[in-house]
């Protein structure tokens, strides 16, 4: 508790030498036996929020690292609270590369939105469960368009196709040819 409460002060993860004395000290994850409730793992949790809240994002590798991804994938909880204000696109772009199952709904559009060359950065999966991309709201459409052309080419297919459903328009049908000849076969063929 008490170590939660230092990392809460904002000042004194600014410091580098002080960052670096308390993330030695904290609890080591270990073989994926901590998962997103543990004590331990939400103590980490803190103090990267409290090191992004000092200015001292981390990268997605480090956040892998620190929570050991590898092992147990970042929970949603986790990811909001790591996400939430005043993170903003360099903290919500380590998320999506970090836990994209978990991220993905909370922070992909408004990232994608800001930067739709991204979208060539996540995996299709990621891309999938950003539920403002299906084109359901004809708001988004903008920004489906310009991720459709950043997009890998099978996530690129299946975001063009429900374009097209949607919209109707003539733009959209060349956007729909021009991911599906960017797609090969086996892509093709699952996704019509």
């Amino acid at each position: 508790a008490d170590l939660e409460a230092l990392l809460a002060e904002r000042d004194l993860l600014s410091c580098t030498e002080v960052r670096t004395l308390l993330q030695t000290r904290l609890p080591r994850l270990e073989g994926g036996k901590h998962g997103p409730a543990s004590p331990e793992r939400r103590l980490w949790v803190s103090f990267l929020r409290g090191s992004w809240e000092a200015g001292r994002p981390m990268a997605a590798n480090d956040l892998r690292r620190c929570l050991c991804l590898d092992k147990r994938p970042l929970a949603a909880e986790e990811a909001q609270v790591l996400g939430a204000p005043p993170a903003g696109p360099g903290e919500w772009l380590a998320l999506l590369e970090a836990g994209p199952e978990a991220a993905a709904g909370l922070y992909g559009y408004a990232l994608l939105a800001t930067d739709p060359a991204i979208a060539g950065r996540l995996p299709e999966a990621a891309l999938l469960r950003v539920p403002e991309l299906s084109a359901a709201d004809d708001a988004h459409w903008g920004v489906c368009r310009r991720v459709v052309a950043h997009a890998p080419p099978g996530a690129a297919l299946g975001l063009a196709v429900n374009l097209l459903a949607r919209s109707r328009e003539a733009a959209d049908l060349e956007l729909l040819r021009t991911a599906y000849l960017a797609a090969d076969s086996f892509t093709r063929r699952q996704v019509w």
